[in-house]
């Protein structure tokens, strides 16, 4: 009634225990777009196990070469209704996080992109009412409240949204919808 695999490694050191998932063709280099890996998830679904419920894959992402391996990482669903999984998330090999889509448009420097095929694309920042959601802008490293150009801020307890840069706020958008700017 239970399936199980437990890899141990039990040396007095920093050393992690390694699950490794090769792939060649047949003693040849990899190509681009070529799946390395994949994890699939299915579930009984009244008929039988073939479908799956979601994946994580791996496949190559660019051009390999003699020790130079460029891969990304996706995530994919199956939607209520569906019988087989579509890429959610995708993480590329130069850092790119792509949500809802497998290809990053425009800008070269972007690092996130969020699309939605046939509705409005958001990001939530969520959190508890007596509390405040916000978008930083920064130099250096992550954390350092020195380094921030910039924000976008809205606060649940006040019920207003604010924009400024280092830490100084120059506009400030009320509840009732009034606009301050340098208050």
């Amino acid at each position: 009634t239970t399936s199980l695999l437990s890899i141990i490694r039990t040396s007095n050191n920093n050393g992690a225990c390694f699950l490794t998932i090769g792939k060649t063709r047949n003693g040849a280099i990899l190509q681009n777009n070529d799946v390395i890996g994949v994890l699939n998830f299915h579930g009984d679904d009244g008929t039988d196990l073939a479908t799956p419920a979601a994946q994580i894959r791996v496949a190559v992402d660019g051009t390999p070469g003699g020790n130079d391996m460029p891969g990304r990482l996706e995530f994919l669903t199956t939607a209520d209704g569906a019988s087989s999984s579509t890429e959610r998330l995708r993480i590329t090999s130069d850092g790119r996080v792509l949500i809802g889509t497998a290809t990053a448009s425009g800008y070269t420097s972007r690092i996130l992109t969020v699309a939605a095929a046939d509705d409005d694309a958001s990001i939530e920042i969520r959190t508890a009412t007596d509390h405040a959601g916000q978008i930083s802008f920064s130099d250096g490293s992550a954390g350092d409240a020195t380094n921030y150009r910039g924000y976008i801020q809205y606060n649940h307890d006040g019920d207003y949204m604010r924009f400024g840069t280092s830490s100084t706020e120059y506009v400030r958008i009320a509840s009732n919808g009034k606009v301050g700017i340098n208050m």
